[in-house]
C-alpha cells in the first residue's frame, strides 16, 4: 500500500520537479528514516520491552517503501526521456535488472559486514555500528547524480518526435472540406 501511495504522491506533487533534486531529497530522507533504526538497537532490552520499538519499525518500513518511489521514479522519468521509442523498454529493463543487482549485492555485503563486525543473535554490542555503515552507504548514489542534467525539462516532448504526414493523398475527402481543413497525424 505504501507503495502505491508513493507512486500517486509522485505523480501528483513531484513529477515536475527537477529529477536530480528529487533523488537527492530521497536518499536524504532515507537514511534520516533508517536512522530511526538506531533508537531501537541501542538498548536492545528496552527495545524488546516496550511497544514503540514495533511501531518505529513498521513506520521505518512504511517510509522507506514510500521514499523508494521517490528516487526510482525520477530516474525513470530521465531514462523514459532520454530513450528513443523503441528503446524505453530496454532502458527501464536495464535499470530494473540494475536495482535488482544493487539488492543482491547489498545483502552478501550486509553478511559480510555482519560477519566481520561479529554481530550474531547473542551479541549485539557491534549492531549500531553495522547500522551507521549501512546508513552511509545509502548517501553513496549521490555521489552520481552530477551526470543528470541541470535543465532537464519533465514531462515537456521533444517536438521532434512528431511528424506531420499530409494524409490528402490516401483518404477521399470532401472537396469543399479539403479547401477548409488540414489533416494530420501524429505518428
Amino acid at each position: 500500500f505504501c507503495g502505491i501511495i508513493g507512486t500517486v504522491l509522485f505523480y501528483s506533487c513531484v513529477k515536475r520537479v527537477n529529477p536530480k533534486y528529487s533523488i537527492l531529497v530521497g536518499i536524504v530522507l532515507q537514511a534520516v528514516v533508517r536512522s530511526s533504526l538506531i533508537y531501537v538497537v541501542v538498548d536492545p532490552s528496552w527495545a524488546l520491552t516496550h511497544n514503540i520499538s514495533r511501531v518505529i519499525l513498521y513506520l521505518e518500513n512504511c517510509m522507506m517503501s514510500l521514499l523508494g518511489n521517490f528516487t526510482q521514479m525520477p530516474l525513470l522519468l530521465v531514462a523514459a526521456h532520454a530513450c528513443k521509442a523503441p528503446f524505453e523498454a530496454s532502458c527501464y529493463a536495464t535499470i530494473l535488472s540494475v536495482s535488482n543487482f544493487g539488492g543482491a549485492s547489498s545483502a552478501f555485503l550486509g553478511g559480510a559486514l555482519t560477519k566481520y563486525l561479529s554481530v550474531d543473535s547473542e551479541d549485539w554490542t557491534s549492531l549500531p555500528s553495522l547500522i551507521e555503515i549501512c546508513i552511509a552507504s545509502t548517501l553513496i548514489p549521490a555521489a552520481a547524480l552530477f551526470l543528470l542534467p541541470l535543465d532537464f525539462n519533465v514531462g515537456k516532448k521533444d517536438i521532434t518526435e512528431y511528424v506531420t504526414v499530409d494524409a490528402r493523398e490516401t483518404v477521399e475527402v470532401d472537396e469543399e472540406k479539403e479547401a477548409s481543413e488540414d489533416y494530420e497525424c501524429e505518428i
